[in-house]
């Protein structure tokens, strides 16, 4: 069979998902969509096939007919403990099939074709949902750097094909878009660190100038300088820890299953310790104000 197949490609899109959530329904529902999907990629595939020499009529369209065997879509899900599983079947994401902590789902139309006939459909897609969240106390990571995997490649011979999938998926996707995305943006952590985090550092200092001033502490210069060198650091790891923090409780790609009550409460508490850094903050500067006056 594999002899008289060929394989053309043609169009290609491969797009990053923007930041998103999702639910386990909207994988039931785009499953559906994606086997019709799948099936109008084996129709387009079939279309470019023609009757060789050494074919009978009847192994022409016993070879047609096996394409849309061959356009299966594969579901694969990997959770946290190193669960893997793999089905062609939508009830996969009944609750009780799955691992309690989901790390990635996988589509894929390409695989039963490429394990059957040695090479690839004409036709193909591979999307995957990538949850895994930042370690918190990563520091050699560049914080500026989103290695969320999370990506749709299509690509195919039919290039309205191509171009039909890929703005259906896009157009789901969008409509469970975050307002997260700042926080994965290139550059972000630079940018707070200028304009927010040094400033902010620098005032912090500026407080402790005055707790070192008490004339009973007393003293000598070379501590005061290594603790404002100390301190001015610190200061910076801090932020580096909380913009982790933040990142690993609003993940770029997140799945509404399994969140536990933990969860919950961590987001409560980082909103409750930024609150509190800016009014200490506020009210630093206003005392500073004040004392200038």
């Amino acid at each position: 069979m594999s002899a008289e197949r060929s394989t053309f490609r043609g169009n290609q899109k491969i797009q990053k998902m923007p930041s998103s959530i999702f639910d386990l329904e909207y994988f039931k529902k785009l499953y559906s969509k994606l086997v019709a999907i799948s099936n109008d990629g084996a129709r387009y595939e079939n279309e470019n096939y023609v009757l060789q020499p050494n074919q009978t009529e009847e192994e022409f369209q016993k070879m047609k007919g096996e394409t849309f065997d061959l356009y299966k879509v594969t579901i694969i899900i990997l959770g946290s403990k190193g669960e893997r599983i793999v089905s062609h079947n939508e009830n996969i994401f009944d609750v009780k099939n799955l691992p309690d902590e989901i790390t990635q789902i996988l589509f894929d139309n390409s695989l039963s074709y490429r394990n059957k006939v040695q090479q690839n459909p004409q036709n193909m897609f591979r999307i995957i949902y990538d949850f895994t969240k930042p370690s918190i106390f990563d520091f050699r990571t560049k914080p500026s750097v989103n290695i969320n995997n999370s990506s749709i490649d299509i690509s195919g011979q039919n290039e309205t094909w191509v171009n039909g999938v890929y703005e259906q998926l896009i157009s789901s996707i969008k409509e469970r878009k975050t307002k997260r995305s700042w926080l994965y943006a290139n550059y972000i952590y630079e940018i707070l660190m200028l304009t927010l985090i040094i400033p902010l550092s620098i005032l912090n200092l500026h407080m402790l100038s005055d707790l070192l001033a008490i004339p009973t502490l007393n003293l000598p210069s070379i501590i005061e300088v290594g603790l404002y060198i100390y301190m001015f650091i610190l200061f910076l790891w801090i932020f580096r820890g909380i913009f982790n923090y933040s990142r690993w409780l609003f993940p770029y790609t997140e799945l509404q299953y399994g969140i536990k009550k933990t969860v919950l409460a961590h987001r409560v508490f980082l909103f409750g310790l930024i609150t509190s850094i800016i009014y200490s903050l506020i009210q630093a500067i206003i005392k500073i104000f004040i004392n200038n006056i």
